[in-house]
Formats: C-alpha cells, sequence, structure tokens
C-alpha cells in the first residue's frame, strides 16, 4: 500500500503552520531574513543580490548502516554562483566522493576517494516578502550526474532532477527565524561492470522545517528535522521506504562576505517495506553531518 496519504499528514501540517503564522503578521511591516545558510540542510529562500557571486565550500558525511558493520561517505562540493539579474540565481558544481565499509553485509570492503561528477542548478525567487506578506520563496531545478553509489561504492552512470521549493520568514523580528523546503527527486542509474546491468529507476522527496535563533548579531543556533521518503520508479510509483531525522544547526557570520554552516541531523524513525526495524537504514542513513564555508564578492 502506497504510504503517500499518510505522508501528506505531517507535510500539510507543517505547510499549514507556516503559512497561517505568515497570514497573522500580515499586517506588520516585513523583517528580512538574514542571507546564508541559517538553517543547515535546509535552504533559505536568498538568491543574492545583482551582480553577486558566491564560492561555497561544502562536506557531508554520512555515516551509519544496518548489519553491524562500518560505513562513512563524506561527500565534498564546491559550488560556484552568481546571480545575473534580480531574484534569479545560477550555480555550477564539482562533487568529490569518499567511500568506506568494512564488515558490511552485501557490500564488499573498500575505501577510496575519487570525482563523483557535477551538477547545475537554476533558482528564481517567485514571492517577495512585503508589508503584505512577510514569506519569501523561491523554486530551483538542479540536474545532478553522478559517478558512485552512495551505496556500496561501485561505479555508477547516474543522471537526477531535484525540483525545489524555499520558503521562509522572520517569526520574532531579528531574534527568531523559520524556513521550510520541499523537494522531489527523480533519477535513473546504472552500475558501470564487465556485464551489462539495467538501468534503475527511482524517486524520492524529502519536506523540512528548520528554525533558528539569533543569539547575536553573528551566531545562530537551531534546529531541524526532514521527512524523507523513497520510491522505485521514476514518478514513485513503488513505495520503498521512509526515515524522520533531526538535529541542532549553528550558523556563524566569521565576516559580511564570510560564514560558516553547520548541521547534524540523526535518523529518529523509519520504515522499510518488508522490514519491521525501527529504522530505515536500507534506504537511509543514521547520521548526517554538513559543515560548509561560504564566500561573497
Amino acid at each position: 500500500m502506497s504510504s503517500r496519504p499518510q505522508a501528506a499528514l505531517p507535510i500539510g501540517g507543517l505547510l499549514v503552520t507556516f503559512l497561517a503564522a505568515a497570514n497573522a503578521a500580515a499586517a506588520a511591516e516585513p523583517f528580512e531574513v538574514p542571507g546564508g545558510d541559517l538553517f543547515g540542510f535546509t535552504s533559505a529562500s536568498d538568491v543574492g543580490d545583482v551582480g553577486g557571486k558566491g564560492l561555497a565550500f561544502e562536506t557531508t558525511t554520512r555515516n551509519g548502516k544496518g548489519g553491524g558493520g562500518a560505513f562513512m561517505v563524506p561527500t565534498f562540493k564546491a559550488q560556484m554562483s552568481w546571480t545575473p539579474v534580480e531574484d534569479t540565481q545560477i550555480a555550477a558544481s564539482p562533487f568529490f566522493t569518499g567511500f568506506r565499509a568494512d564488515k558490511l553485509p552485501g557490500v564488499d570492503d573498500k575505501s577510496f576517494v575519487g570525482f563523483d561528477g557535477f551538477s547545475v542548478e537554476a533558482s528564481r525567487r517567485i514571492v517577495t516578502r512585503s508589508a503584505a506578506n512577510p514569506t519569501a520563496v523561491t523554486v530551483s531545478a538542479e540536474a545532478r550526474w553522478g559517478r558512485v553509489d552512495g551505496a556500496t561504492g561501485r561505479a555508477t552512470d547516474a543522471r537526477s532532477i531535484t525540483f525545489k521549493l524555499f520558503a521562509d520568514r522572520a517569526i520574532v523580528p531579528e531574534t527568531l527565524y523559520a524556513g521550510i523546503n520541499v523537494a522531489l527527486t527523480t533519477g535513473t542509474a546504472q552500475l558501470r561492470s564487465d556485464t551489462r546491468e539495467a538501468r534503475t529507476e527511482t524517486s524520492g522527496s524529502d519536506v523540512s522545517g528548520a528554525v533558528t535563533y539569533q543569539v547575536s548579531e553573528r551566531f545562530f543556533v537551531g534546529g531541524e528535522a526532514h521527512w524523507l521518503e523513497a520510491f522505485t520508479g521514476n514518478a514513485g510509483e513503488h513505495w520503498q521506504g521512509r526515515a524522520f531525522t533531526a538535529g541542532p544547526t549553528a550558523f556563524f557570520k566569521i565576516s559580511d562576505s564570510m560564514t560558516v554552516n553547520a548541521g547534524w541531523q540523526a535518523q529518529v524513525s523509519g520504515s522499510k517495506t518488508g522490514e519491521s526495524r525501527p529504522l530505515n537504514l536500507s534506504d537511509f542513513d543514521r547520521h548526517q553531518v554538513r559543515l560548509k564555508l561560504a564566500l561573497g564578492f
């Protein structure tokens, strides 16, 4: 049985709560959300100023799989971004991935670091803040080519595209901020091996909500949660599993043009078709940790 009606309950509740809070504040003057990666893994709606350029170095490390063996996959992403016109940003990113598996059932023991493809992304802010609407909304599409299978470490030829929606607003002006993301991914992959293997088709969704508190002019701390779904088929034809993750975030402005963002997500609960375990460590990871340095110029 499909899980999509069940998944819609927390997702719908998150969206309704966020939009209701925005409508309640509609008569007030809009308060800006500071630019940058305030919310950890959850992205803000900021697309930069016209003519602005950015360079970011991001490391996301995944670890923890079922079976008791060691599993760690750090991925390094270098992103170059540019805002050529108002409310529009484009970005390009190469990836490098490390892989370490030891005594993990169904995965060969191996350890390596290699080039893992690249992505291009275009973002467009479709709703700007105003006195009548304190919520800003941005949509984006990111096309990705990958060379390393994240579950087995085997060489692969993977193509995917992710459609995203980012929304954020000030809950308490200059003190507390909130953001939500909705991401839908579809893709295909084929392992590179001596024998011709069938191309697999997968899809998934990631809905997240985050809040962050401004401790000082330059330092923010908060928390976020993600509701993840995995399917086989490019259009979510067959449900495979879900996971709910949560964890803390931190954001620090080193200067007006340099920031550091950190986030940690731990799987709190999950389920997998055909399994009765309390976590889904087949489709998702036990932990994810991200550290990002961003420069603007």
